[in-house]
């Protein structure tokens, strides 16, 4: 293998593997691997998550932009979003997804996109989901969150609790 990297396992039980070659699907029998010649934005793969918990869709995050794994009647298809890069993406317990970059925040949802500005924050920032559904991202200006059942992001606190690996300009 070329590397390891973020690990995803679809709802048919294929295993998704992003490394920095590209995307290598694993499923019986075939492996395959994706790349930006199958679509996708590059292949230095960061993250992948759903793109909401029933679909089969993914969002596969890489260094050059935001692209997805998106299931047709042929079979897979690599989808380049032409969207910033995200450090990570997080899938809330709407089926709508969250990503930060330079001064916004993204939600992505079925019916488009809907950007949160949110001055003073800087790319990339992380975020995880609670087991409740609700995302969070640790960023430069602190903590943020999307309470549960809305589309309202919060600061939480403006002193992060850990010291994180690497935050730009904190």
């Amino acid at each position: 293998l070329p590397s390891g990297g973020p690990l995803l396992v679809d709802q048919e039980e294929n295993l998704w593997l992003g490394t920095f070659e590209g995307v290598l699907h694993f499923s019986e029998p075939d492996a395959v691997i994706w790349t930006d010649r199958d679509g996708l934005p590059s292949r230095h793969t960061t993250f992948v998550a759903r793109v909401q918990p029933a679909a089969a869709d993914f969002w596969i995050a890489t260094w050059q932009g935001l692209g997805r794994m998106v299931r047709t009647p042929r079979g897979w298809q690599a989808v380049y979003d032409r969207r910033m890069h995200a450090e990570s993406v997080c899938p809330d317990s709407r089926g709508h997804t969250w990503s930060v970059t330079v001064g916004r925040i993204h939600e992505y949802s079925p019916s488009g996109v809907r950007v949160h500005p949110f001055p003073g924050l800087l790319w990339p920032g992380r975020c995880g989901v609670a087991p409740d559904g609700t995302p969070w991202m640790l960023t430069n200006l602190g903590i943020l969150r999307v309470p549960k059942g809305t589309a309202r992001v919060e600061l939480v606190t403006g002193q992060l609790p850990i010291e994180p690996p690497y935050v730009p300009g904190a």
